[in-house]
């Protein structure tokens, strides 16, 4: 079996920063691969790229250009808010601790962002929203170290259930969620909600 679109294939591997020695970012090892639905945009489109006909136990490397991973930088993703947007953050805005942490917020459209408080004033807090590696070329190394066909079930709810194995979300089957686990009879409590 090789990785084509809707299987379900466990990677591990390493990023790193710019070079094979490079700064260690991520490393996913074999105690907790990760595992996505090929085909669905779970991860880049050319770490996907790189990948696709791959058979299990198959090694990988390669290099992803910044407009390739994360993109450029964008002076248009820093965005100053009024402090008193943040009045229910649950931290102390003016502790020298708040900068670098993260921030959800919500646009417009519902859509969910991350940024991070890059600057606090007695009435702003900046966000930067570009991801922490973007400007960064990327090299990735690692090995398929499984592959199935995804369920039906899997590829309408587009991510991977739990089998004894593990869901990819690092719950190993429980302990993301263990009382939904034992209310849902079929499903892999990791707490999709789509069960």
């Amino acid at each position: 079996m090789v990785v084509t679109t809707h299987k379900v294939v466990s990677l591990i591997f390493t990023i790193r920063i710019n070079a094979e020695d490079g700064k260690l970012i991520e490393d996913i090892d074999a105690n907790h691969p990760i595992q996505y639905i090929h085909g669905t945009g779970f991860i880049l489109p050319k770490f996907e790229a790189n990948i696709e006909g791959l058979a299990d136990g198959e090694e990988f490397n390669f290099k992803l250009n910044c407009e390739d991973a994360y993109g450029k930088r964008r002076d248009d993703m820093v965005i100053e808010f009024e402090k008193s947007a943040f009045d229910n953050l649950p931290m102390d805005l003016d502790a020298p601790s708040s900068i670098g942490k993260p921030v959800t917020m919500v646009n417009q459209d519902g859509v969910r962002m991350q940024g991070t408080i890059v600057k606090v004033s007695e009435s702003n807090v900046t966000l930067d929203f570009n991801h922490p590696m973007a400007d960064y070329d990327l090299y990735v190394a690692g090995r398929v170290v499984g592959i199935r066909d995804a369920t039906d079930m899997e590829i309408e709810h587009g991510h991977v259930h739990c089998k004894d194995d593990g869901c990819g979300c690092g719950c190993d089957g429980g302990g993301c969620n263990d009382d939904y686990i034992s209310d849902v009879e079929d499903g892999c409590g990791c707490g999709c909600g789509c069960h």
